[in-house]
């Protein structure tokens, strides 16, 4: 009896712990399937269970492979980010064949960019007027990659509404207003006109000097109108704006002067401009396109 019972009692004891056994076998598949499930990698077989190689080998193939594809994938978004013109945070730069920023000229398809040499923001490209060797140059301010930076080249282009001349390099030659005589007289003409009510500087006279030291706008640098040297400006009203800083700093006598005789005799004869019969010729200008109707 007392073997019996011990035989019940053993046989109990191994089938409980194998029992326990498999439950906690099954609990840490379930846990090596849920890990492989997060990471995206396979999980090879538990210790202890029968398997072949060309499991083995599925299951290493499988995780090459998508190493693989990843690897690929951000090559190719690399390159894309790293090929021609790209904008990055509000600025276009050119990347070659080699996939690296250029610096200084570059030339794409016959036009001209130049890629900035220094930092800050090294390679990316210029844009509104700029000097290399004492030669002047243009390049675009706006548009596209592609367009943005280039460099304004071989024929007359409109920059700031003047008409701009330029070679085949680039180099600039030389401006002109795009309008008609009237067209010029008429435009500087309402800016004098508001210039005078807000700084009470004679409307007639700024608009005959600018017809004159201009050629009516066949002759426009930097948008300076009226001779100023070594001055440029972003527009006619900043050059305006130059000239009342002119005046006031060397003819303040003038200011809140309406006779335009007056005015013309005494810059004609305080070294405005060199030229002897300088007052005299804005006379005739004022008389000939009746430009005191900007003064009323």
């Amino acid at each position: 009896m007392k073997s019996a019972n011990l035989f019940r009692r053993t046989r109990g004891l191994i089938v409980c712990f194998l029992a326990l056994f498999f439950a906690l076998t099954t609990v840490c598949e379930s846990r090596a399937a849920t890990a492989a499930a997060k990471t995206g990698k396979a999980a090879l077989p538990a210790s202890g269970e029968s398997t072949n190689d060309n499991q083995i080998s599925r299951l290493a193939g499988e995780s090459v492979a998508a190493g693989l594809v990843a690897t690929k994938k951000t090559r190719t978004d690399y390159l894309k980010a790293h090929t021609g013109f790209v904008k990055k945070n509000g600025r276009v730069y050119y990347y070659g064949k080699d996939h690296k920023k250029k610096t200084g000229w570059i030339i794409v398809n016959g036009k001209r960019y130049f890629g900035k040499k220094r930092k800050p923001y090294k390679g990316s490209l210029l844009t509104g007027w700029h000097t290399f060797g004492g030669k002047e140059y243009y390049f675009r301010e706006s548009g596209k990659p592609g367009k943005y930076g280039l460099a304004y080249a071989g024929k007359v282009q409109e920059v700031n509404g003047i008409a701009c001349r330029f070679d085949k390099s680039g180099v600039f030659l030389g401006c002109r207003y795009a309008g008609s005589r009237s067209g010029f007289i008429g435009q500087v003409g309402e800016m004098a006109r508001d210039n005078q009510r807000k700084n009470d500087i004679l409307a007639t006279v700024v608009v005959a000097q600018a017809c004159l030291e201009t050629g009516y706008g066949e002759h426009i640098y930097h948008n300076n109108l009226f001779g100023l040297y070594g001055k440029r400006f972003g527009s006619w009203q900043s050059s305006i704006e130059g000239y009342n800083t002119y005046i006031r700093t060397y003819f303040p006598s003038l200011i809140g002067v309406h006779s335009y005789s007056y005015y013309v005799n005494r810059i004609g004869n305080g070294g405005y401009a060199a030229a002897p019969n300088y007052g005299s010729i804005l006379m005739s200008i004022i008389r000939e396109k009746n430009l005191t109707r900007f003064s009323r």
